[in-house]
């Protein structure tokens, strides 16, 4: 995150606060509640599209989210494979990934007037990529450190 003292706009100092808080002060329970995934299929075919969706959810109220974090850094791993649906669409976006451009947005869920408007905290565009590990340098490398 930028540092406080060099941003000027209100909804950036808000969001910056509310990441912070997020990352620093809410229960893993609490944080469930709020880190929301917005997808969105730009490419592919009829059934990714349809698997994927384009409808915002909690993430951590669909699949399992574990959270870690030490000074100056936070990871969150998703588990995938933890829901049926989930592990679904992905073996499906697997099947034909490489035709794909898919984009997903974070955001922190504004369920408060004081946490309006929300804001995307960061995107990931997937972009014709490779999702098979025996074909991705990514996943490999991943998949070796293991």
């Amino acid at each position: 995150m930028p540092n406080a003292s060099t941003l000027t706009d209100p909804t950036d100092i808000a969001l910056r606060a509310r990441v912070q808080e997020f990352c620093d002060s809410l229960t893993d329970a609490q944080r469930d509640d709020v880190m929301k995934i917005v997808p969105r299929m730009v490419e592919g075919p009829w059934v990714a599209k349809h698997a994927v969706g384009q409808k915002p959810a909690l993430l951590g109220h669909a699949i399992t989210t574990a959270y870690h974090s030490g000074p100056g850094w936070f990871e969150m791993d998703v588990d995938v494979s933890s829901s049926s649906t989930a592990a679904g669409a992905l073996r499906i976006l697997k099947s034909c990934s490489k035709s794909l451009v898919m984009d997903l947005a974070f955001v922190l869920e504004g369920q408060t007037p004081d946490a309006l408007p929300e804001k995307i905290l960061g995107t990931v565009e997937w972009n014709h990529f490779d999702l098979d590990p025996d074909n991705s340098p990514v996943i490999k490398v991943c998949a070796e450190d293991n």
